[in-house]
């Protein structure tokens, strides 16, 4: 959408094509559920051409029985 191209068949997309260079805010949100047992623990990272962004990982340890945990992150970075 506005103007991006996505990588990976529809439900299954692996990644994003910019229309132009420039420096992008990039924002994620993802839910983690943990339905039982010990901590659950979630990790994100952004990755550009296989390398991670600087500033786009979030890890969260969720240790509540039957609860949803939010992650989310926002950043700035440069695509050419």
């Amino acid at each position: 959408a506005n103007g991006w191209s996505t990588l990976g068949a529809a439900g299954s997309f692996t990644g994003f094509i910019p229309s132009e260079t420039g420096v992008y805010q990039i924002n994620y949100d993802a839910t983690m559920e943990r339905t039982s047992g010990g901590t659950s623990n979630g990790e994100m990272i952004v990755l550009l051409n296989g390398t991670q962004i600087a500033g786009s990982q979030m890890h969260i340890n969720n240790t509540t029985t039957s609860s949803n945990r939010i992650i989310s992150n926002s950043f700035l970075t440069t695509i050419n």
